[in-house]
């Protein structure tokens, strides 16, 4: 019964795939129709692919590849022509390519293969350089003549150009300022101390001279006057006793102007805080005086420097600022001293003060620069002028 079974269902499945074979082969059959449409549409595809997608691409690699080779070809043209030394390493620093003017600094035609280090004692790492796409910088002396030597890597080429520039004049040129800013501090510092010791002449002169003889005629009066068989002197010799006291007053306040010789006596502290005084007395702008240290004694230029500049800056606080309030401090810390003083003027252009002719300002920073200190200035219009003044004391 089972062997039956089994034949009978074999001949039913081999009936059933014949009638499925004749209907798929029939020309009119819809599932042929359909796979014949399928098949044509990828056959089509395929010729596209193949004749037109594939020699496109291609086309466009040959294309690219011919690009980047004219880009090369201009590249080494333009390194080749380049006036300034350019090379070529690779990550060992082994020169790839050199242009005429790199070979002529070498002295050598045939630097390719040669390590840049046995030519050039260059401290960096290339390979970081080429791997991260860095640069790099550098000033060498190469057979007498000074090159800033720039190094650019480029991971995409998987090398670095090596570029010098000649600097040997810019070099010269900073020598030669630097020279002549050294020699322009010490003829300054020459001519302030000519200044000073002028000041002190005059100084004297209208002190021992002209003061004496004023104090001499005052005198002579007052002997006159006590000769005389009135108990009272006369209104005209009272005027002139009085104009002599006037003048020998001025002188003194001349003198001491010229040259403070309370400064070395006093110490700059209370020095300062006198000039502030007086200051106030004579023109009703008020002051706010703080000196951490007023018993504080420093070296005699150091003491005078300070002192010139906050007379100095006192003096265009009168002339020019229009304050009603001015603030001087005197602080110091362990190596330095510093002076600050500031008002609540009308301030100014700091910049035009820089360009223009007067000497205040450059005379009050060339005299902290003499002694290796640094002046600053800040103004505007809202909250006034603040100068600071930092002199090193150890």
């Amino acid at each position: 019964m089972m062997g039956f079974l089994l034949t009978y269902f074999a001949q039913s499945v081999k009936e059933e795939l014949n009638v499925y074979l004749e209907h798929f082969f029939d020309l009119g059959s819809p599932m042929f129709i359909s796979l014949f449409f399928v098949a044509s549409l990828l056959f089509t595809i395929y010729l596209f692919i193949k004749g037109v997608i594939i020699p496109d691409k291609q086309k466009h690699k040959l294309e690219k590849k011919e690009l980047e080779l004219l880009s090369a070809k201009k590249t080494a043209l333009l390194i080749e022509l380049n006036p300034d030394p350019v090379l070529k390493i690779d990550r060992d620093f082994t020169i790839l390519f050199s242009n005429a003017a790199a070979k002529a600094i070498i002295h050598s035609n045939g630097t390719e293969g040669i390590d840049l280090r046995k030519l050039l004692c260059i401290d960096v790492s290339v390979d970081d350089i080429i791997t991260n796409n860095k640069s790099s910088y550098c000033k060498k002396e190469v057979n007498e003549r000074i090159y800033a030597i720039h190094i650019n890597g480029s991971v995409e080429l998987n090398e670095a150009h090596v570029f010098f520039h000649d600097i040997t004049d810019l070099v010269k040129y900073e020598q030669e300022l630097e020279t002549s800013k050294e020699k322009l501090t010490e003829l300054s510092n020459h001519i302030q101390d000519i200044i000073e010791n002028e000041r002190g002449r005059i100084a004297s002169g209208l002190h021992d001279s002209v003061g004496q003889k004023l104090l001499m005629s005052k005198l002579a009066l007052d002997k006159i006057s006590k000769h005389k068989n009135t108990d009272d002197p006369t209104p005209e010799i009272i005027k002139v006793i009085d104009e002599i006291n006037s003048t020998i007053n001025e002188l003194k306040e001349i003198s001491y102007s010229l040259k403070p010789k309370y400064l070395s006596e006093i110490g700059l502290g209370p020095a300062l805080n006198s000039l502030c005084e007086k200051v106030s007395s004579e023109t009703n702008i008020k002051n706010i005086i703080f000196i951490e240290k007023p018993d504080e004694r420093y070296a005699a230029n150091i003491e005078l420097t300070i002192y010139r500049i906050a007379q100095e800056a006192l003096n265009n606080i009168i002339k020019h600022s229009y304050a009603s309030e001015f603030n001087l401090q005197l602080l110091q810390n362990d190596n330095r001293i510093k002076l600050m003083i500031s008002d609540n003027g009308k301030g100014f252009d700091t910049e035009a003060a820089n360009r223009s002719k007067g000497f205040g300002l450059f005379n009050m920073k060339q005299r902290a620069e003499n002694i290796e200190g640094t002046l600053k200035v800040d103004s505007s219009e809202e909250f006034g002028t603040l100068i600071v003044t930092e002199i090193p004391i150890s």
